[in-house]
């Protein structure tokens, strides 16, 4: 169960580090449409909206085996706490703590899947935009720390992460920008059970808008391509379509963004 880790680290994501990045993402409300359901392959995630426009629930299915988790937002309209359940029980619990400035200052988490359960704290520090410049995370009582560290340019998109596992494995990714402020280069380095070396090139169109993705590796040869992934827009300007392709020009998947009108 382990791919629930990827369902959570999109919520930290979406609500804490989106605003850092130039991407293809879709926007979750567009004029007089918002984001109602994610379709990749035989996994979809579809999402739900309060009376004010927040998306407070979703689900997600791996085919036939579906999580769902709500969202709490506190009096501020911050998140205070998602709950993850599987067949109806709680799977895994999260509660969102705020520093004074109203940053987010932590993230404890409860798991529930095991017979025993576990807990973590993730803790945050940032700079005085509210941009976060470390995220740790350790087990209770436990001595071993994932540690995330983040750097960002003038203009407060990230230029740098560096990710490390205790003393087993550090990953660093560093971000290039045009002069029009769109992500056009991103290295990726992993130390672990290497050193392995990637890197994606971005491109656009006269809109704007993301147009291609091209994956290269450098870990035998220089610029090895590995997939590329173009991405389509429907005439609002919302992302619709993404499709991989390998580099033997075989299908490497399809993700379709569906959206709904909101009255």
């Amino acid at each position: 169960m382990t791919r629930i880790k990827g369902l959570l680290a999109g919520i930290l994501l979406i609500f804490f580090i989106s605003g850092c990045t130039q991407h293809a993402g879709p926007v979750p409300i567009t004029g007089s449409m918002r984001l109602k359901q994610i379709i990749a392959g035989t996994t979809t995630k579809t999402f739900y909206y309060n009376s004010t426009g927040q998306i407070n629930a979703f689900d997600t299915c791996y085919g036939t085996d579906c999580f769902y988790t709500d969202i709490l937002y506190d009096t501020s309209n911050r998140i205070e706490y998602t709950n993850v359940y599987e067949d109806g029980s709680l799977y895994e619990a999260y509660a969102y703590n705020y520093n004074t400035s109203g940053f987010i200052s932590s993230i404890d988490r409860s798991a529930y899947m095991f017979s025993t359960p576990g807990y973590t704290t993730t803790e945050y520090t940032h700079d005085t935009s509210g941009n976060t410049l470390t995220a740790s995370v350790g087990p209770t009582g436990g001595t071993l720390t994932l540690t995330d560290e983040y750097q960002y340019n003038a203009e407060g998109q990230i230029t740098y992460h560096r990710n490390t596992l205790g003393p087993y494995s550090v990953r660093t990714t560093t971000y290039t920008y045009n002069t029009s402020g769109q992500l056009v280069r991103s290295s990726f380095f992993d130390s672990y059970g290497g050193p392995h070396l990637y890197h994606a090139i971005f491109e656009y169109n006269t809109a704007g808008q993301m147009t291609r993705k091209t994956n290269y590796t450098d870990t035998v040869i220089p610029d090895v391509l590995q997939r590329y992934t173009d991405y389509y827009y429907d005439t609002y300007g919302n992302l619709v379509t993404e499709i991989v392709t390998n580099a033997d020009a075989s299908p490497g998947g399809r993700t379709d963004y569906i959206y709904e009108t909101v009255y």
